[in-house]
């Protein structure tokens, strides 16, 4: 299943107010507990950032030179 923010959210404000029920469209997902609904949490919000080309992780290379370059 593809994971949006919303879903993301609606997990959120399921922990902030204790449910361990979440309905995701016509799904109805009950947690075992508070440490479950977390790491399902992190795994949706890591699907949805490898999914998206804006927040996947980049390369960073730094290259210094030295001397007078002659």
């Amino acid at each position: 299943m593809a994971w949006t923010t919303d879903d993301v959210a609606r997990l959120e404000r399921a922990i902030a107010s204790g449910k361990t029920r979440v309905s995701f469209g016509d799904r109805t997902v009950e947690y075992a507990d508070l440490d479950a609904m977390r790491r399902a949490r992190r795994e949706m919000l890591d699907e949805i950032a490898a999914a998206s080309p804006t927040t996947a992780r980049k390369r960073v290379i730094r290259l210094t030179q030295t001397g007078t370059g002659l």
